[in-house]
């Protein structure tokens, strides 16, 4: 079945001719490696893309050591033994990166990247319709990357996860 889709599509792009069909799919990975502006391009959006989904991370951890950091005060001042004071530090930071996660909605990063990727397609000559699926899919695989990388590795797999969907 796969064999005479691809056999459908292969006479469809024959009949439509190379100078009219997408343009944007001649773009490969080594054209990042031109050392010119096309490696530039790479650096920056790979550099702001890894910045935005880190302030996403970084925020959930400050939110969890500041709970964690008062619950071990505030159990001092209490005068709970050592071993009570870890539990409850822990139980209360636990706490808090589950608040601040479902505080700070992650979508900034994908939108970004999914943005980028659109532009990247108009730039190297693809249609509106071609940049707008280019850049949904994108950002549906930046947004399923993280969560599924979150869930199974934490932060590392959220920075992961959202890398390898972009």
């Amino acid at each position: 079945m796969l064999c005479i889709i691809w056999r459908a599509l292969h006479g469809m792009w024959l009949l439509v001719g190379q100078a009219s069909s997408s343009q944007s799919g001649k773009f490969t990975i080594f054209d990042y490696f031109d050392l010119r502006t096309r490696t530039l391009a790479c650096i920056v959006k790979e550099s702001v893309k890894l910045y935005v989904y880190n302030m996403r991370s970084a925020h959930v951890e400050k939110a969890r050591h500041l709970a964690i950091e008062r619950a071990i005060i505030d159990a001092f001042k209490q005068g709970i033994s050592g071993k009570d004071v870890a539990k409850l530090a822990h139980k209360e930071g636990v706490k808090a990166a589950k608040f601040a996660k479902r505080q700070d909605k992650r979508i900034i990063g994908p939108i970004i990247s999914s943005r980028w990727d659109f532009f990247e397609d108009i730039y190297y000559g693809g249609t509106m319709i071609e940049g707008f699926l280019r850049g949904s899919g994108t950002l549906a695989a930046t947004n399923a990357g993280g969560f599924y990388g979150e869930q199974s590795l934490g932060r590392l797999g959220y920075l992961i996860g959202s890398q390898l969907g972009s």
